[in-house]
């Protein structure tokens, strides 16, 4: 028995030993790992324990503004290769401002650090939740505000970039295509592709991505192409392009300027310069402009007959009437209560606006409102033939797919149209319906025959960036000891 003892205690004396051991090699080798170099610059070394600091504070940003960053093990080891990059080229753009006497302003650092920690804060209120998060990421109170000042710092350079007096048009100036033998750079698609994605984005379309380089980029492609091909078009062929169809595809681009900051995007995000989007926006209106007129072309073309308007006009008949009325309504879809409201409403406007009164705040009414004036096709189409139907001072009742309506129609201005009274604005809407489905094809056919060859156009802006600056500062990275 005293054997066994002896023996358990020596086994028990072992299993400390290596336990602790095995813990002093642990600290030890992420020690070591924390002083690997992981790149270079201009022969200046980068430690994984510093881009280890950068990826860690970046993983405490999002989870401070609730998006914390999950995923399997080899999604956050090219979250983590992604993040490695922006490290080293915010290092890169930090050298391109302090070289252009560029530096960052130490009031916006404190006001987003103090923003930082009040953001965290707010993100978890709970007694001891903030000082468990910080600690999660080995960071006190007191290490957090060190830390964010350092790492705000870096990330300020790569705002201020683009802002300054750094050369970067070496990114918009490389090629994108060759059309004909001219080259058009890749300020220019890049233009072409934040006013595809802009526009996507104002029609509702989620699917334009602005950085997936292969199917979104390759239709952005193709639209530089086309309309660039129109631009050669038109000049071969004679169309004129005036300054006014110019400036009224300007317009457009102005349009998405000032309302979605076009060229912001076009500046800080894809790095074209002032200068190269003044070039690249004029030659884009230039092509829109040529596209324009090349349908006007197809559209002039055609052999419009009076049967074909007819038809037009008998199918969309109810976008020529400019009949408006203007009503009240109660909503319920409560189908006993319904026919409460329209027995004690009667048919009179006094009738209907005692019941409205009475009853607009009751929990069975769903919505009880002045609609103001509206149009044809702007309703459902059952309460629109009600409404259109009743008249000025009319009460009336329908069924929708939302419930019952009781209705009061307190103003009508009913026109009567005809085909003949709107036979110009049918010609023009036929025109531009020819032109919407088969206008491409026209513009397709006629440029056929011209040539182009693509660049490297599928290519982010920051790679472009980072090629140019890893070569000028004699970058080397390892990627594998960053991530691992």
């Amino acid at each position: 028995m005293r054997s066994i003892k002896k023996l358990a205690a020596i086994l028990l004396a072992l299993l400390l030993v290596m336990n602790i051991t095995g813990c002093s090699a642990l600290v030890l080798n992420e020690e070591k790992d924390a002083k690997s170099v992981v790149a270079t610059i201009d022969g200046t070394e980068l430690l994984k324990g510093d881009f280890t600091e950068y990826y860690q504070f970046y993983m405490f940003v999002q989870e401070a503004y609730g998006q914390s960053v999950k995923g399997t093990k080899e999604e956050m080891k090219e979250v983590k290769l992604t993040l490695f990059k922006d490290y080293i080229l915010a290092n890169l753009q930090k050298l391109e401002c302090e070289a252009a006497g560029e530096t960052v302003d130490e009031k916006t650092i404190d006001e987003s650090v103090t923003a930082l920690v009040d953001q965290a804060k707010k993100t978890f209120p709970e007694v001891g939740e903030y000082e468990s998060v910080l600690k999660k990421y080995g960071y006190t109170e007191e290490s957090i505000l060190t830390t964010a000042d350092e790492m705000l710092t870096l990330m300020q350079y790569n705002n201020i970039y683009t802002q300054g007096k750094v050369d970067f048009s070496h990114v918009g100036s490389q090629l994108a295509a060759t059309v004909e033998g001219d080259e058009l750079s890749m300020g220019m698609f890049y233009y072409y592709v934040i006013m595809e994605y802009l526009v996507s984005a104002m029609n509702g379309d989620t699917t334009a991505n602005l950085y997936d380089t292969d199917a979104f980029y390759e239709k952005c492609y193709t639209y530089m192409v086309s309309g660039y091909k129109a631009l050669l078009y038109a000049q071969e062929n004679g169309l004129e392009l005036t300054e006014e169809v110019i400036n009224e595809n300007y317009g457009t681009i102005d349009l998405l300027d000032a309302y979605y900051g076009l060229n912001q995007y076009a500046k800080e995000m894809f790095f074209v310069t002032d200068e190269q989007i003044a070039e690249v926006s004029e030659l884009i209106a230039k092509c829109l402009a040529a596209q324009q007129l090349m349908f006007e072309e197809y559209a002039d073309g055609l052999e419009i007959t009076d049967e074909a308007l007819k038809s037009h006009y008998e199918l969309y008949e109810s976008d020529y009437d400019t009949s408006t009325v203007s009503a009240y309504h109660i909503l319920t879809e409560d189908e006993d209560f319904a026919a409460q409201l329209i027995a004690e409403a009667g048919t009179t406007k006094d009738g209907f606006m005692a019941v409205y009164e009475k009853y607009k705040e009751d929990s069975r009414v769903t919505q009880a409102m002045d609609l103001g004036s509206f149009g044809r096709g702007q309703m459902v189409a059952e309460f629109e033939d009600c409404a259109f139907s009743l008249g000025e001072g009319g009460v009336g009742n329908c069924v929708t797919s939302f419930g019952t309506h009781l209705v009061y129609v307190y103003d009508a201005n009913l026109t009567e149209v005809s085909f003949e009274s709107v036979k110009e604005k049918v010609l023009e809407d036929y025109r531009d319906e020819q032109i919407n489905y088969y206008g491409q094809n026209y513009i397709d056919e006629k440029i056929s025959d011209m040539k182009d060859k693509p660049g490297e156009y599928k290519v982010l802006p920051t790679e472009l960036l980072s090629e140019y600056l890893y070569e000028k500062y004699n970058v080397d990275i390892d990627e594998k000891a960053a991530v691992r």
